[in-house]
């Protein structure tokens, strides 16, 4: 699933949950990070693919911000 279509799955709760996990903030994750705004720390992109417990892939979230 791309990290775009997984973030857009989750509840607004779910989405601030998936961001702690990740090591980041619910709203940098909707503001900036969904949209590829910004492209993250190594270590946050590592946290997006953990943190999404298998949903995302580590090749779909190096995707989603270099396309």
């Amino acid at each position: 699933m791309k990290l775009r279509e997984y973030i857009e799955s989750l509840s607004q709760e779910e989405q601030d949950e998936y961001a702690i996990r990740a090591g980041t903030t619910g709203n940098h994750l909707r503001m900036h990070l969904k949209h590829a705004r910004k492209i993250p720390r190594l270590d946050l992109m590592m946290g997006l693919w953990e943190g999404s417990k298998g949903r995302v892939s580590r090749q779909e979230v190096l995707d989603h911000f270099y396309p």
